[in-house]
């Protein structure tokens, strides 16, 4: 039997088997073999490391491995990295469940982010407006009859 031959025939099985066409069933296996490769901790590479022991919360790490190769990260880590250096003074200001899971700042491919727009400060105080307002409200003093009359919008 050839070569071909004995492909075909594989061919004809798999089609029997699964009933799908091969190249689905070849598809599916090579994923289902790459997350068994990635979930080995044995093969997470040096520049994973880096950023992994850069990164400020640590949690769940075999996620945030199987995160750093589905976006591609191994092609780019400096960029990675330099995205997460940029972070860090904005996550040194936070609290750490504030700070996103390695995984879930990696899946959101934050390292293209830039913090100061990523997160605006909230103000602290009341704006001037309300302030106005609040301190004007609390120099009357308004009996019920005026407030139902502006209420009903005949004024006091």
């Amino acid at each position: 039997m050839t070569d071909s031959e004995f492909l075909r025939k594989l061919s004809e099985r798999l089609v029997a088997r699964f009933g799908k066409p091969v190249d689905k069933v070849a598809k599916r296996v090579r994923a289902i073999a790459t997350r068994l490769e990635v979930k080995a901790p044995a093969q997470m590479s040096g520049a994973f490391q880096v950023w992994y022991d850069l990164y400020p919360r640590k949690i769940d790490k075999p996620a945030a491995w199987r995160a750093w190769v589905s976006r591609g990260c191994e092609d780019s880590p400096h960029l990675v990295v330099a995205g997460l250096r940029r972070w860090l003074p904005v996550y040194a200001k936070l609290e750490a469940e504030k700070i996103p899971h390695p995984s879930t700042w990696l899946n959101g491919r934050r390292w293209e982010d830039q913090p100061e727009k990523a997160i605006a400060p909230r103000p602290t105080t009341e704006p001037a407006a309300l302030r106005t307002i609040v301190d004007a409200w609390k120099g009357t003093q308004a009996t019920a009859e005026e407030l139902e009359g502006l209420r009903r919008g005949r004024g006091a």
